[in-house]
């Protein structure tokens, strides 16, 4: 099937025989020749337009008249021809799908997967910065949630950033536990730890 094309309004209301119509207030001979136009990109006619179509648009002799008049049709043996037919027709098929590939290409979501393990990664996520969450019950609850919710909204391409978003809010609802240092806060008593015992030793270099 041939696609035919006014998709561009610009183009469509400035091709002159067509503006002529428009500004004689012909407008239906535009909306016939629209139409006629369409009957033929989807019966494969090449601009052909016979008569039986026409009448069973119901188009009155002046709107033929009119589009003969500018141009826009042609008289051809049982029925009429389109002007620049050509002009008005899409890319060939083989090129609309060379055309669509990349987004056919782009990556879909999933449903969230049946066995959702906890990578080095995830865990490596949460003990940085949210030790005090439970992650195996977080986890539980983040998988039952998105199992069992339906719709577009339950499929995603990257599970794991919402794995890490769902902990994020987990983490604001959830009061830190008192002398329950983080991994972070370890790190930081270590470095201290050791800049006091730096300390302490230059201190008893110059007594001595």
């Amino acid at each position: 099937m041939t696609t035919f094309r006014i998709d561009d309004p610009g183009d469509f209301l400035r091709h002159s025989p067509v503006a002529t119509l428009i500004d004689d207030c012909n407008l239906a001979a535009v909306g016939l020749w629209t139409l006629c136009a369409l009957w033929s990109a989807d019966s494969g006619s090449q601009g052909f337009i016979p008569d039986a179509i026409v009448r069973r648009h119901g188009a009155s002799e002046r709107q033929v008249r009119e589009l003969l008049a500018t141009g826009l049709w042609w008289k051809a043996d049982g029925g009429f021809r389109m002007n620049r037919w050509e002009a008005f027709i899409a890319l060939e098929p083989t090129k609309q799908v060379a055309r669509r590939a990349p987004a056919a290409e782009r990556p879909r979501g999933t449903r969230i997967p049946r066995q959702f393990p906890i990578t080095d990664s995830m865990r490596e996520f949460h003990a940085e910065r949210f030790a005090h969450v439970d992650i195996d019950l977080e986890t539980e609850k983040f998988v039952n949630y998105w199992d069992s919710k339906s719709g577009a909204g339950a499929t995603k391409i990257q599970w794991e950033k919402v794995w890490q978003n769902w902990i994020i809010t987990a983490a604001e609802r959830t009061p830190k536990a008192a002398g329950k240092p983080t991994k972070a806060d370890t790190t930081r008593s270590i470095i201290e730890q050791g800049r006091a015992l730096d300390a302490a030793a230059g201190r008893k270099s110059i007594g001595a």
